[in-house]
């Protein structure tokens, strides 16, 4: 259990350097990808057990930190879609996320009880992530992570699409403000070992440890 414990940790953290260094589209899709290949072959190697621990392995790392962390395919898909989203709508998204994600967790035990067996029960939760894998290269980056690595024309296009997807344009200021702000470099960015650089902060980053 304690070994369990310790790679479930190791992975989240792989995970937050995949986020925050090569951005939410990138992991999105990199880390869906590897789901659906790692089933796959778990699929059609099952004859095989050195192959069909291969599939689990490649689909281990998104899966897992997917499922019990919620880090990777769930928010990142969270985080973009609210900052499509009108400020209004924020909540309303976030919460529609939260139903479509509870109500998946719940029907899932009912379909694996009902098929009886994993190889279907697999096919089935795999090609149905598949439209979402193919429709994953019009998904936006995440404005705030281009601000944040110092790509403001990139984050500016991303916030004009987001306009366009509002039916509102991107004020001429709010662009001039993007373009000459100042942000942090790499010295100055703040990793992981900042959520215990007060005591508040130590104590709410063990409550969340605790809870997940």
């Amino acid at each position: 259990m304690t070994l369990v414990s310790i790679l479930w940790y190791i992975n989240a953290y792989i995970e937050y350097l995949q986020i925050f260094r090569y951005g939410r589209r990138l992991t999105f899709i990199v880390s869906l990808g590897l789901l659906i290949i790692g089933r796959i072959i778990s699929i059609v190697t099952s004859h095989s057990f050195i192959l069909f621990i291969i599939g689990c392995v490649i689909a281990w790392f998104p899966s897992w930190s997917a499922v019990q962390l919620s880090i990777v395919l769930v928010q990142c898909a969270t985080v973009i879609s609210m900052e499509i989203s009108a400020p209004e709508r924020r909540s309303l998204t976030a919460t529609y996320r939260a139903i479509a994600y509870s109500t998946g967790m719940f029907i899932m035990p009912f379909l694996y009880w009902g098929l009886r067996d994993w190889k279907p029960f697999m096919i089935i939760t795999t090609v149905t992530q598949l439209p979402f894998l193919f429709y994953s290269c019009k998904i936006i980056e995440s404005p705030r992570w281009l601000l944040n690595k110092n790509k403001k024309e990139m984050c500016v296009k991303e916030l004009q699409k987001i306009a366009r997807i509002n039916n509102t344009t991107l004020e001429k200021e709010t662009e001039r403000e993007i373009l000459n702000s100042t942000t942090l470099n790499e010295n100055q960015v703040l990793g992981p070992l900042s959520l215990f650089s007060s005591r508040n902060l130590v104590m709410n980053t063990v409550l969340q440890l605790y809870i997940w």
